[in-house]
């Protein structure tokens, strides 16, 4: 399906880049307001498919009594009145953002696969938050190719100024315990949702980079922390070491010369998703 993708032009290079006290350049961008409802409505359709395909949604609320909005409200979306339902919210706003940066802005293809599966819908899904696959020729492996894994951390709500910090550093921790582990689960888990529906492109895609012994290529590793502009603070952000963030206390990140980390802030980011989740069950 394809989508309008223009809320991406609120994605904002802010041009700074702040480094780690190990070296590593921390690339900042912020998320600007917009008012403009088209942009609003094309986001919530994009966002809405993650969950549920509309070409799909009436098969599957066929039975259940419900409109499409109360189906999506009730058994698809994040609920608000459990207690980790808007905390869900945040967290998958933040991945489906880090996504549309991976696939869209640096080009890889990200499978989106992470939210339709989900049999409680209020908790957030385990594994790898965002998967990314470049390949050179598609028809030909190369070891150039890339395999790159996002870990994405969101505080969405007001907190102190060191939350910025807080969240890239687990972050970072939470992209070790990736690395050459959970990699090889989430490709296994993707193979086996496209195998089912025979979705043979997507398999042999996945399949190329499965075995990095025998089929070498670049594996990347990324950090994201997504955060109130109100909770920045450049300080606090330039003492995250990530020579000291690996799976274990005083570590290196196992793939630290392959390390990305980015920055993303905005205002009202939560009002922000609430209306995404809202425009996104009333629009279906």
């Amino acid at each position: 399906m394809e989508y309008n993708l223009s809320h991406l032009n609120l994605l904002v290079d802010t041009g700074k880049t702040l480094i780690t006290q190990d070296g590593i350049p921390i690339k900042v961008f912020e998320l600007k307001e917009n008012p403009n409802e088209a942009i609003l409505s094309d986001w919530a359709k994009h966002f809405r498919n993650h969950y549920c395909l509309d070409e799909e949604i009436d098969a599957l609320r066929d039975g259940t009594g419900k409109n499409r909005a109360e189906y999506l409200n009730d058994l698809v979306f994040p609920d608000t009145t459990t207690h980790s339902g808007p905390a869900t919210r945040s967290g998958d706003f933040g991945e489906i953002l880090v996504s549309d940066y991976v696939e869209y802005m640096l080009g890889y293809w990200v499978p989106r696969t992470r939210f339709s599966e989900r049999q409680n819908r209020s908790n957030p899904t385990q594994g790898v938050d965002v998967l990314g696959l470049k390949m050179l020729d598609p028809n030909n492996q190369s070891s150039d190719d890339e395999l790159l894994i996002y870990e994405v951390k969101a505080k969405l709500t007001a907190s102190a100024d060191n939350e910025s910090k807080k969240r890239l550093e687990i972050a970072i921790k939470d992209s070790a315990k990736d690395f050459n582990v959970r990699n090889a689960e989430a490709l296994n888990a993707l193979k086996r949702y496209y195998n089912i529906r025979k979705q043979n492109d997507e398999v042999k895609k996945i399949q190329r980079f499965q075995n990095p012994t025998d089929n070498p290529y670049i594996e990347l590793s990324g950090a994201a922390a997504i955060i109130l502009t109100s909770a920045i603070n450049d300080s606090y952000i330039s003492q995250v070491n990530t020579s000291v963030c690996g799976k274990n206390s005083n570590e290196p990140h196992p793939n630290q010369s392959n390390l990305q980390l980015i920055i993303i802030s905005g205002d009202n980011l939560m009002d922000l998703v609430h209306h995404l989740y809202e425009r996104g069950a009333n629009e279906a």
